[in-house]
């Protein structure tokens, strides 16, 4: 029996319509690589967008070659009432968006 589940991985640039198709509870998105304002931007719009049943984001901001997208996004520079908290994870190139459940 496999116990480790293979994650869904998601494009940074992901089309909202693709978006809104995911059924998963849980997602990943690789931002590493990217210039600051393009992965604030990519990040903020999956956040806004992710549908209602989406409980976690797993966000790989990488750490060796910089920390910048790692502080954008462990330091709170989002800015999302869907935001419940930011937490690290055993793997210190990622993090976990954990949000808030949406109620109607």
């Amino acid at each position: 029996m496999n116990v480790f589940k293979k994650m869904l991985r998601v494009p940074y640039d992901i089309d909202l319509g693709e978006l809104r198709k995911i059924e998963e509870d849980e997602f990943e998105v690789d931002l590493h690589g990217l210039i600051y304002n393009v992965a604030r931007s990519a990040l903020q719009k999956i956040v806004k967008h992710a549908p209602e049943h989406i409980t976690s984001i797993y966000v790989i901001h990488g750490y060796i070659g910089g920390t910048e997208l790692k502080s954008m996004v462990t330091k709170q520079n989002l800015k999302s009432s869907r935001i419940k908290h930011i937490n690290p994870t055993m793997n210190p190139g990622q993090s976990v968006i954990v949000l808030k459940e949406e109620i109607n």
